[in-house]
């Protein structure tokens, strides 16, 4: 539990209320990072532009879609049913979460710039695969 400089539980007074906002945001930056990654793990080849050709696959679109709009309605309007805030998040606490969740993207880049040989090996490789 989250305790104050008196070491006084910060959301005593709130705990049966509702769950707390900051939770709530770890939720949803959590789960827009995957959402996030889901455009980067397209291209697994070290290519750089990973929206390429991310219109030709209509079933990538609709399940990013569903799971984008289910993610907002969850978090907006199901508080009590998904254990978030039961008012959702404000506009400034949405804005950090996108802000934050977009770092996945530099990452992405940065990591496809790192070679091969610096990663180890895991499991049973061909030597003609090496």
């Amino acid at each position: 539990m989250v305790q104050d400089t008196q070491q006084r539980p910060v959301y005593k007074s709130f705990e049966y209320v509702t769950p707390s906002r900051h939770l709530s945001v770890v939720f949803n930056l959590f789960v827009f990072m995957q959402v996030f990654n889901m455009i980067c793990s397209r291209k697994i080849n070290d290519e750089v532009n990973i929206f390429k050709g991310i219109l030709t696959n209509p079933s990538f679109v609709v399940v990013w879609t569903i799971i984008l709009v289910v993610q907002i309605f969850c978090t907006q309007y199901f508080g009590r049913f998904m254990s978030v805030h039961v008012n959702g998040l404000t506009g400034t606490q949405w804005m950090y979460c996108m802000l934050i969740a977009l770092v996945t993207f530099p990452i992405n880049l940065l990591l496809k710039f790192v070679p091969d040989g610096m990663c180890p090996m895991l499991g049973d490789e061909d030597v003609a695969d090496v």
